[in-house]
C-alpha cells in the first residue's frame, strides 16, 4: 500500500534555475520568476527551453508541499508524484497565464477563463425523506448567455474601453487606518460590470439590453438518497449561472435536516426517548413505535426483566440506512424514563415491603435513633439552587467592591488644579517627556558634577538628588505633572530622603548591587488538612528550618576588622552573564547570581572568615510555629506569618506562608460552604421510606428519614439547612447540606412479584395493547447496551474510515453528490 521513499537529496537546480538561494521566501521565488519569465518569453524573442524549465521550477517551488519533497528527496520524486491534472500544470504558457493574468499579446499567453460562482441553496428535508429516499422537483432562476449576441452585448461587436477603469475591470479605493497608515483595496468596476468595456446604447443588443446574458427558469430533479447524511452536497455540474469568458459553476444543493418531533439523528443511529411508569418499569411492558417509514415496530420487555432509570436498549438494524449501501442499517437505541408516583399510603407500603426484595439495610434500633440529632429534609433542585447562590455571591462581590470604592472616593482629598510646572525638568536639564533613562543619564552626569567631595555646590546636590526621587517614581512624576510641586508637599511626597543617601543607592544599583533593603523571598508551605479540621477548627504545631543573621559577625561574614574584597570572578557586580545560540545569528544573553560570591560582589579570605558562620553571614536554626486552622476555612486560603522566613544581610525578612490544602474526604464533598454526600437506597426504601443516621464531621450522629409516605425518585436530592460547612469569620453561621439519593433496582421480579406490584402500584400510564393491534406489528427484540462504551467505540470507527478514506482518495469528499440533468 504504501512505497518505499526515495533517498534524501540535496537538489538546488529549481532554485538555480530561478537565480535564488535555498532558504528564498514565497515572495523571492515570485519576483525571481517573475523576472525570468518576461525576459526568457518565447514572444520577447526569448528560448523557448529556457521558459519551460523556469515553468517546471516555479510550479514545484510555490507549492509548499512540493517544494518539501524537492528539498528532501529531489525532482525524480516530484515527477513520480505529479500525475493527471498536476502533470498538465507543467504547460510554461499556462503557468504565465494563471501568474500574469494574460498573455503576452500573442502565441499561447491568450486568456484564461475563469471559473463562475457556485449556486448553493439549502434542500430542507425531513427524516422521513432522508430514511426513505425522495425526489424533489425544484424551479430556480438562472442567467444564460443571450443566443442572439452569442454573450457580446451588442449588435455589431462593436465596444469601448471603459474609461471608469481603463480598461482593466477595476478600480481602487484607498481606506485611512491611523496615522500614516491607509489600506488600498480593489473592486469590480461599477460603470462597466468589471468587463473593462463599456456598449454605447445605440450599440446594445435589443434582447439582452447590453447585459450579454438572459434570465430563463430551469426545474431540476434533486434525488435525496436514503441515508444521505445532514450538511452533504448534491451537485449539477455547470447549472449556475453562465457568464461570457468564463466557465460555469455548478449548483450545489446542501442536505439540510429539518429537526423532528420523535426521532433523533447521530450517524446512521436513530434515539428515541420513552417514558414508563413504575409499574411497567417492574412489571413489563409492550408498545407500539411507529417507524420513519410507517411500520409499527412492537417493543416490549422480557419476561421479569426489570427497566433501571435512564437506562438504554437497542434495536439493531432499526437506525438509519446507511448512504450507498441502503440495504444495511443502524440500530435505533431506546432510553426509558421512568415515572414514580410522588407518594404512597401505608397500605400500599405494607404490602411493597412484603414483594419487593428486602432493605438494603436493617433500619435503626430505638436505643440508636435516641443518641441521633432530629433532622428535616427539603426539596431542593441542585442545580437551581448552584445557580442562586452564584448569582448571590457575584451579586456580594459587586456590592463589597462598590462600597470599597465609594469609602475610597470619600476619603480621597481634592485634587489641587492641574499645572504644567517644569522646575525639575530644568534642573536635571531634560525635556518633560523624558524617558526614565534619559533622567537616570542626567542625573549621574550632573550629580557627578556637583557632589561636594568634588568640590560641587551642596544645595545645588541637594536640589539634585529631590528632583531625581520624584521623577525616577512613576506615581509621583504623574503626581507632579499634573499638580505641581505644591501636590507632592500635601502627600508627602519627596525631599524626604538624604541626596547622599540617593546618590549612593543609585550608583549601587548601576554598579548591580541592590538598592536598598529589597525584600526577602517568602517560604510557601502546603498546610495538609481533613475536612474534619476544616469543620472543626484545629492547631498544628509545625517544626521548620530557617537562617538566621549570625550573631558573632552580625551578617557580615568575617571577622571583626577583616575587610572584604572585591570579587573578581563578576568585577563586583554580583552577577555573571552568560550567552545561548537560539538561531542563525541569534544569541540569548541571561545573568545569573555569581558563583563565587554568591550574588554579593565581594569575597572573604579563609582565615578572615567567621568561624560561627564560616563566612556565610548567616546560621540555621529550628523554629516551632503553631498554626491555627480556623474553622470554615477554604482550600487555597492563607495562613501568614510575618517576617518569619529565611533572614539575610541587608533585606527585609520575607514571611512564612501556609497555602491550606484540603484532602479529599471518602464520605463528603465541599462546594463553599456546602457539604454533598450521596446515599444508596434500595427499591424497597424509596417507595417505602426510610431512616438512617449519618456521622457528621464533628462525630454527632444526624437522623436522616423521609416524611410517611413520601416517595424518594431517582438521582433526586434533598437539603438539611444549617449542617454544611461553618463558614469563615462567622462560624456560628453554617450552609446546607445536600444528599443525593441513588435508587438500586433489583435485577429482574419474578411472575408472582410483577402480579403481586400490579396490584399494589398506581395503574399502568396505558393500557396493554391488544391482539389485533400486536398482529399489525412487527416483533424486536431489545438488546442491553452500555451507550457510553457504544458511541465511543462508534466514534472510534468513523475516525478510521475517515483516515481510511483518505488513504484511499488523498483527502477528497466523499460527501458529495453530483446529478446529471
Amino acid at each position: 500500500m504504501f512505497g518505499r521513499a526515495p533517498k534524501k537529496s540535496n537538489n538546488t537546480k529549481y532554485y538555480e534555475v530561478l537565480g535564488i538561494a535555498k532558504n528564498a521566501s514565497p515572495e523571492d521565488v515570485k519576483k525571481a520568476y517573475r523576472k525570468a519569465a518576461i525576459k526568457h518569453h518565447p514572444d520577447k524573442g526569448g528560448d523557448p527551453e529556457k521558459f519551460k524549465e523556469l515553468g517546471q521550477a516555479y510550479t514545484v517551488l510555490s507549492d509548499p508541499k512540493t517544494r518539501e519533497i524537492y528539498d528532501q528527496y529531489g525532482e525524480d520524486a516530484v515527477k513520480e508524484g505529479m500525475q493527471g491534472d498536476a502533470a498538465d500544470a507543467h504547460d510554461p504558457f499556462d503557468i504565465f497565464t494563471r501568474f500574469f493574468g494574460g498573455g503576452m499579446g500573442g502565441g499561447q499567453g491568450g486568456k484564461r477563463q475563469r471559473r463562475g460562482e457556485d449556486a448553493v441553496h439549502h434542500l430542507m428535508v425531513s427524516l422521513e425523506d432522508l430514511y426513505s429516499g425522495t425526489t424533489k422537483k425544484l424551479s430556480l432562476s438562472r442567467s444564460v448567455i443571450c443566443s442572439k449576441c452569442t454573450g457580446k452585448g451588442t449588435k455589431s461587436g462593436a465596444s469601448e474601453m471603459c474609461f471608469g477603469c481603463q480598461g482593466s475591470g477595476m478600480k481602487v479605493s484607498i481606506r485611512h487606518l491611523g496615522p500614516s497608515m491607509i489600506q488600498q483595496m480593489q473592486h469590480p468596476c461599477d460603470e462597466c460590470k468589471g468587463t473593462g468595456e463599456t456598449i454605447s446604447q445605440k450599440d446594445r443588443c435589443p434582447q439582452c439590453k447590453g447585459d450579454k446574458v438572459v434570465n430563463e427558469k430551469k426545474v431540476l430533479e434533486v434525488h435525496v438518497e436514503k441515508g444521505m447524511q445532514n450538511g452533504q452536497k448534491i451537485k449539477f455540474r455547470g447549472q449556475a449561472d453562465e457568464a461570457p469568458d468564463t466557465d460555469t459553476g455548478d449548483i450545489v444543493f446542501v442536505v439540510t435536516q429539518k429537526a423532528h418531533p420523535k426521532f433523533k439523528r447521530q450517524g446512521d443511529d436513530l434515539f428515541v426517548e420513552h417514558k414508563l411508569s413504575l409499574t411497567e418499569a417492574l412489571c413489563g411492558f409492550q408498545f407500539a413505535l411507529t417507524h420513519l417509514d410507517g411500520r409499527q415496530l412492537l417493543i416490549k420487555t422480557n419476561t421479569g426483566e426489570v427497566i433501571k432509570p435512564d437506562s438504554f436498549k437497542a434495536v439493531n438494524d432499526e437506525g438509519m440506512p446507511m448512504y450507498d449501501r441502503s440495504f444495511m442499517k443502524g440500530r435505533l437505541y431506546i432510553q426509558f424514563t421512568l415515572e414514580f408516583p410522588e407518594s404512597l399510603t401505608a397500605e400500599q407500603c405494607k404490602a411493597l415491603e412484603g414483594v419487593l426484595p428486602p432493605r438494603k439495610s436493617p433500619q435503626p434500633k430505638g436505643t440508636e435513633i435516641d443518641e441521633c440529632e432530629e433532622t428535616t429534609l427539603h426539596d431542593v433542585s441542585i442545580e437551581e439552587e448552584m445557580a442562586r447562590k452564584y448569582a448571590q455571591y457575584q451579586a456580594e462581590a459587586r456590592a463589597r467592591a462598590q462600597e470599597a470604592y465609594n469609602e475610597d472616593d470619600e476619603m480621597r482629598p481634592q485634587a489641587p488644579p492641574k499645572s504644567n510646572n517644569t522646575k525639575y525638568y530644568e534642573v536635571l536639564g531634560v525635556q518633560k517627556n523624558a524617558s526614565p533613562e534619559e533622567l537616570k543619564k542626567a542625573y549621574r552626569k550632573a550629580a557627578i558634577k556637583h557632589h561636594p567631595d568634588k568640590g560641587g555646590d551642596p544645595e545645588k546636590f541637594k536640589e539634585l538628588g529631590q528632583v531625581y526621587e520624584v521623577l525616577s517614581d512613576p506615581e509621583k512624576r504623574e503626581l507632579y505633572d499634573e499638580y505641581g510641586e505644591d501636590a507632592l508637599k500635601n502627600n508627602g511626597g519627596g525631599g524626604g530622603e538624604s541626596p547622599f543617601d540617593i546618590f549612593e543607592r543609585f550608583f549601587k544599583r548601576q554598579n548591580g548591587g541592590p538598592g536598598g533593603k529589597r525584600k526577602g523571598e517568602d517560604a510557601v508551605h502546603a498546610l495538609k488538612v481533613s475536612l474534619e479540621d476544616l469543620y472543626n477548627g484545629t492547631t498544628k504545631k509545625l517544626s521548620l528550618s530557617r537562617n538566621v543573621i549570625c550573631t558573632k559577625c552580625t551578617g557580615k561574614g568575617a571577622k571583626s576588622g577583616a575587610s572584604m574584597k572585591w570579587c573578581s570572578g563578576c568585577q563586583g557586580s554580583g552577577k555573571k552573564v552568560s550567552y545561548r545560540q537560539i538561531g542563525p545569528g541569534m544569541a540569548q544573553q541571561m545573568h545569573h547570581p555569581c558563583n563565587e560570591c554568591k550574588g554579593t560582589g565581594e569575597t572573604i579570605s579563609q582565615k578572615d572568615r567567621c568561624p560561627q558562620c564560616k563566612g556565610d553571614k548567616v546560621v540555621n536554626e529550628k523554629k516551632v510555629l503553631e498554626v491555627h486552622v480556623e474553622k470554615g476555612m477554604q482550600n487555597g486560603q492563607k495562613i501568614k506569618f510575618r517576617g518569619q522566613a529565611d533572614e539575610a544581610p541587608d533585606t527585609d525578612t520575607g514571611d512564612i506562608v501556609f497555602v491550606v490544602t484540603q484532602k479529599a474526604h471518602p464520605k463528603f464533598k465541599r462546594q463553599g460552604d456546602d457539604l454533598f454526600v450521596e446515599h444508596k437506597l434500595s427499591l424497597t426504601e424509596a417507595l417505602c421510606g426510610f431512616q438512617f443516621a449519618l456521622t457528621h464531621l464533628d462525630g454527632r450522629q444526624l437522623l436522616i428519614k423521609t416524611n410517611p409516605g413520601e416517595v424518594i425518585k431517582p438521582d433526586s436530592a434533598k437539603a438539611v439547612n444549617d449542617e454544611g460547612m461553618p463558614m469563615y469569620g462567622r462560624s456560628f453561621m453554617k450552609g446546607k447540606l445536600y444528599i443525593q439519593f441513588n435508587v438500586e433496582f433489583p435485577g429482574s421480579l419474578t411472575g408472582e412479584q410483577s402480579k403481586a406490584l400490579e396490584g399494589v402500584l398506581p395503574p399502568r400510564k396505558s393500557p396493554q395493547l391488544k391482539d389485533t393491534k400486536i398482529d399489525e406489528c412487527e416483533e424486536t427484540t431489545l438488546h442491553d447496551v452500555r451507550i457510553e462504551e457504544e458511541m465511543a467505540r462508534k466514534q472510534a470507527q468513523t475516525r478510521e474510515a475517515h483516515d481510511e478514506d483518505d488513504d484511499m482518495h488523498g483527502g477528497g469528499h466523499p460527501g458529495v453528490q453530483c446529478a446529471q440533468q
